[in-house]
């Protein structure tokens, strides 16, 4: 049987496993293994192969969780330098509308005459 300390340890997995992002039938594999699992009445190798598995899962799981806020910084950044690009068009196009000098408007926004002319 589970002793109380295994059963939060095996608590703690489940919540772990709810929280990850992965396919329910693969979730639902995982929280059945655990249901069966008694990872204290493991020996030697078995515990040692157990504690590395695990460790390797983190780890996975830890990538994945820095690369989504990394695509998400990303993306961010991207978006602003966008942004910042089609303002600048905006109002070039609107003071080469208003007749100001292509030198000037090329100037005032950092985009070429060459840029400026195709508006």
């Amino acid at each position: 049987m589970l002793n109380n300390n295994n059963m939060s340890t095996i608590a703690e997995l489940k919540a772990e496993v709810d929280a990850t992002p992965m396919p329910e039938d693969v979730r639902e594999l995982f929280k059945k293994m655990l249901d069966v699992t008694n990872v204290e009445s493991l020996t030697g190798i078995d515990k040692i192969k157990y504690e590395r598995d695990l460790k390797h899962y983190r780890d996975y799981m830890s990538c994945i969780d820095y690369a989504r806020e990394e695509g998400k910084e990303e993306g961010k950044k991207e978006g602003k330098k966008e942004g910042k690009a089609e303002e600048q068009r905006r109002i070039a196009k609107s003071l080469k509308s208003k007749g100001t000098p292509i030198s000037i408007v090329s100037e005032c926004t950092g985009l070429s005459e060459e840029e400026i002319e195709k508006l």
